[in-house]
């Protein structure tokens, strides 16, 4: 009878200690996502982003920015193009571009993602040139 006491409480805190870790994982929230301040050459830009995660860090997958000659502001939210910059995590995160055209105006912004919890963020949008 003991032996069944003991397997079953052991079952029971295994699922409690799953069920913990899961609930953490599954509402933990991109909090912030900031864009910096952008590196700018005359056909060139390095950008940088920062993301901060409320919970779990490796929680999202996805991070890069979105450049194109037309604001989100106007309605254009793919903004022209899309660069992940691979890898999870908080912090900072870069992306260089080169041929661009000089004196057009560029707007970026940078952004991550979660395929665990669904979940999409951006950075305020920043122009150059």
């Amino acid at each position: 009878m003991r032996n069944k006491f003991l397997l079953f409480s052991s079952l029971f805190l295994l699922g409690l200690l799953v069920s913990l870790i899961y609930f953490q994982i599954s509402f933990a929230t991109i909090s912030s996502v900031t864009t910096n301040t952008p590196s700018v050459g005359k056909t060139s830009v390095t950008l940088s982003g920062t993301a901060t995660l409320s919970g779990v860090s490796e929680l999202y997958d996805r991070r890069g920015f979105n450049l194109g000659t037309a604001s989100a502001a106007a309605g254009n939210y793919n903004m022209g193009s899309s660069s992940d910059t691979g890898g999870a995590g908080t912090g900072s995160f870069t992306h260089a571009t080169t041929s661009l055209s000089e004196g057009t105006a560029y707007y970026s912004r940078a952004y991550a993602a979660s395929s665990t919890v669904p979940q999409l963020v951006y950075g305020s949008e920043r122009r150059s040139f």
